[in-house]
């Protein structure tokens, strides 16, 4: 698995996973852990696809292992199972597209295809259940910034360092990673940054996220991605929901940054401006004729999965830019009901979860539209992408934890309240026996 390894770097990666295991334990009780694995997995993600790099089978194990690992010790050791309704119907449903790779052409590597999703997953659902306070929230955020903008700042630096060496067809491709999975995961990136950058607390994290912002953008746009871009735009109109209430002002800043944005994109790849300002499938119809052919071979129970050799000689699954259309054709008409369910119970979730949170002081919050953020962001994007419905990407980690926040936060919110209400009540108590104390003291008592 590991031939393109020297045995002296695997020793030095195996040494590190060690020594980074050791730090994890020493330093649990000031954080949740399995958010800095999390935030590995988002790393490794996008860079286990790229082609060009040296290693990448080695990061593909790791994507993997971040995966395991937070289930495992999630589920037997900080009671990551405690699941709600979203989180249930979710699993439910990717564990049946899952195991329809049984009935493929090829179950074997199917399963190990598609297997990826279900760990994935599994482990942002498990990796929410641990979470007792809205700190562990702010901690994931954080985390998973640092994470996701080391990825954006690699695809800048490469492309600073030669800029005419990176386009094809106009869009950016860097590294063997294709523009839209570079603006999917910029888009991840986007979302993660844009919720410390406006809800943190501390300036300086505030100004590292908004440096990452800028530039997730800046990648973003040079991909001339419209997936990634309706994704951003989503998450950028969610999270900013409670500072940019009035729609005057949320209008004029969204038509600033529109017209900034497009001058910027104009001087660095005019082609690519263009393209965003195209509102058209065209570019579709091939890959959605593709599956709308497969699923009338078998239109009730679908065929299981669509698989294509790589230039490696590996099967891997075909990406039908849809998730409605990949579902359809992989599973059929019954698969199709069953991920339509799966969303309506998801938008349920999410109209209970806002509501029962109502009562959370406004500068608290921000976790339930971060939430909204992440689960809105990716099910738009899976209009047009399969990303949300693929194991190594960030697009199904993401949903997985903003699903998972639905059926979480009103919980931590209540515990936090209860906490604060004990601590409230035993402080009057204290107060009023100290006073009660000293009047028994005072020489004028019974006077």
């Amino acid at each position: 698995m590991f031939q393109d390894t020297d045995l002296n770097t695997l020793i030095l990666v195996i040494g590190g996973v060690i020594i980074a295991h050791i730090l994890l334990l020493l330093f649990s009780r000031y954080f949740n852990p399995l958010s800095v694995v999390g935030a590995g997995f988002l790393l490794l993600a996008p860079l286990s696809a790229a082609g060009e790099l040296a290693g990448v089978e080695l990061l593909k194990f790791g994507r993997m292992y971040c995966s395991v690992l937070i289930i495992a010790a999630g589920i037997f050791l900080l009671r990551g199972w405690r699941w709600g309704l979203a989180g249930m119907t979710l699993l439910a449903f990717i564990s049946y597209y899952v195991f329809a790779g049984a009935y493929s052409e090829t179950p074997e590597a199917a399963l190990q295809f598609k297997g990826l999703l279900l760990l994935a997953v599994l482990a942002g659902v498990v990796l929410v259940g641990t979470f007792e306070r809205v700190d562990d929230v702010r901690f994931l955020l954080r985390i998973c910034t640092v994470a996701t903008s080391a990825f954006v700042f690699i695809i800048a630096g490469t492309l600073i360092a030669n800029p005419s060496k990176f386009f094809l067809f106009d869009r950016l491709q860097v590294l063997g990673l294709n523009a839209n999975r570079i603006g999917l995961e910029a888009a991840a990136a986007f979302l993660m940054s844009f919720a410390v950058a406006l809800h943190d607390r501390s300036f300086h994290w505030r100004v590292f996220a908004g440096v990452s912002c800028a530039l997730s953008v800046a990648v973003i746009l040079a991909t001339g991605s419209r997936g990634a871009v309706g994704m951003s735009l989503v998450g950028f109109l969610v999270i900013g929901a409670p500072v940019l209430r009035r729609p005057v002002l949320l209008a004029f800043v969204l038509g600033c940054t529109a017209i900034i944005l497009n001058l910027v994109l104009d001087a660095i790849n005019p082609d690519a401006a263009k393209r965003l300002g195209e509102v058209n499938f065209d570019t579709r119809e091939g890959v959605w004729s593709q599956a709308m052919a497969a699923w009338q071979e078998s239109p009730i129970v679908g065929i299981g999965w669509i698989g294509r050799y790589t230039p490696g000689g590996r099967m891997s699954g075909v990406n039908l830019h849809s998730i409605f259309w990949q579902t359809l054709a992989e599973i059929g008409i019954l698969g199709f009901f069953a991920l339509c369910i799966c969303i309506f119970i998801i938008i349920v979730a999410a109209a209970r979860m806002y509501r029962a949170t109502l009562w959370v002081p406004a500068a608290d919050r921000a976790p339930v539209y971060v939430a909204l953020a992440f689960v809105l962001s990716t099910l738009l994007h899976g209009v047009v992408e399969s990303a949300t419905l693929q194991g190594a990407t960030a697009n199904c980690f993401v949903l997985a934890l903003g699903v998972g926040l639905l059926d979480r936060l009103p919980r931590i919110y209540e515990a936090s309240w209860a906490a604060s209400a004990e601590a409230a009540s035993s402080e009057i108590g204290e107060n009023a026996a100290d006073d009660y104390a000293a009047s028994q003291s005072d020489p004028a008592h019974g006077l």
